[in-house]
């Protein structure tokens, strides 16, 4: 009987070592893979994003340099009348000046707004090729993280299929009796088998009667957690 009750703890050692196997695998951390693929997702949107306002932007430029080509064509045009000396009635003359003066300052204005325009272009275009740097940055280090992971589930997998065929084999060595009433007990309990120490069960930490443990019976019980008790 005694030969049983240390192949049961064997067993019930088996198990706690599949349990913690079995919580490893489920508390391996998937939820920064997750975390890292929203990332990705996230920086793919804003850099489709970021280019439809560069197309914008670009579109909005050229309109800008187009109308300023015209404004400097017409600025030319009444510079060349103002000086050629073919207007000599003062009223058409200060009129052009006005003109001349106007368009002038026009192509100031819009000169500045294509260079804004053109500057904050090229920003916009260093931050999308940054994104997309760290887009596939963070993709590679996605990949590491998902082959770290596969490769500690596939040994978790090799370490609970090993203990189980230890389990397996020496659960085969356990009297088929002692057997059912240890799966019995174990419906109640995770781990029914608990060690007798200094007259103390292993299990629920209660001092167990002398007279209970005298008592002649194939297996001896904790009365107060129902657990098998193994005496050594």
């Amino acid at each position: 009987m005694k030969e049983d009750l240390q192949l049961l703890w064997q067993l019930q050692t088996f198990e706690r070592q599949e349990n913690l196997l079995k919580s490893r695998h489920q508390n391996i951390c998937s939820e920064e893979v997750r975390q890292l693929w929203q990332e990705i997702k996230l920086l793919i949107q804003s850099v489709a994003a970021d280019r439809e306002k560069l197309v914008c932007m670009k579109k909005v430029c050229a309109r800008q340099e187009t109308d300023l080509s015209h404004i400097i064509q017409q600025y030319h045009q009444f510079e060349t009348r103002l000086y050629s000396g073919e207007i000599t009635n003062l009223k058409e003359m200060e009129q052009l000046k006005t003109k001349y003066d106007a368009a002038k300052r026009d192509i100031a204005m819009r000169e500045e707004e294509v260079f804004e325009g053109m500057d904050e272009s090229e920003k916009l275009m260093q931050k999308i090729i940054q994104d997309e740097k760290q887009i596939e940055e963070k993709k590679k280090e996605h990949l590491v993280k998902q082959q770290q992971i596969s490769q500690e589930i596939a040994l978790i997998e090799t370490e609970v299929s090993q203990l189980q065929s230890q389990y397996d084999n020496v659960a085969a060595q356990v009297d088929p009796v002692v057997l059912s009433r240890y799966k019995a007990l174990q419906r109640k309990t995770s781990y029914p088998l608990a060690k007798l120490e200094n007259g103390v069960c292993g299990g629920c930490r209660m001092s167990v009667p002398a007279v209970q443990l005298s008592m002649t019976q194939d297996i001896v019980y904790c009365d107060n957690c129902g657990r098998i008790l193994l005496i050594e």
